[in-house]
């Protein structure tokens, strides 16, 4: 994961930590960014566009608990997925060198070079 992308991850769980310690988990405790001590900007952003943070109301905000568990969730699978596919191109790789080494030497033997 790039450096960047770690950077946004950390942001955005301390303003979901930040919104879910403010007690705004349901549409009647929502809260206004200022009451929340947070700023409108791209990871207010992206948790909205995810539907993690919602609009209560005019200039109202609130954590809903199961969109941030079920971002949690895919991000999740999808290191999982990449990991498998990692594990899946290094056996191939070190497969595929083997078979080319013991195909080399073969022939070496055979006295092709």
């Amino acid at each position: 994961m790039s450096t960047v992308a770690a950077i946004i991850l950390a942001k955005e769980r301390r303003m979901v930590n930040r919104i879910r310690a403010s007690g705004a988990v349901n549409p009647e405790q929502a809260r206004t960014l200022e009451e929340l001590g947070i700023s409108r900007g791209v990871i207010l952003r992206r948790l909205r566009e995810r539907a993690v943070i919602r609009q209560a109301g005019p200039d109202r905000y609130y954590l809903d608990e199961p969109s941030w568990e079920a971002v949690r969730r895919s991000r999740r699978r999808a290191i999982h997925i990449m990991g498998v596919i990692a594990l899946i191109i290094l056996i191939a790789v070190l497969f595929g060198s083997r078979r080319a080494l013991a195909v080399g030497f073969g022939l070496s033997a055979l006295g092709f070079s």
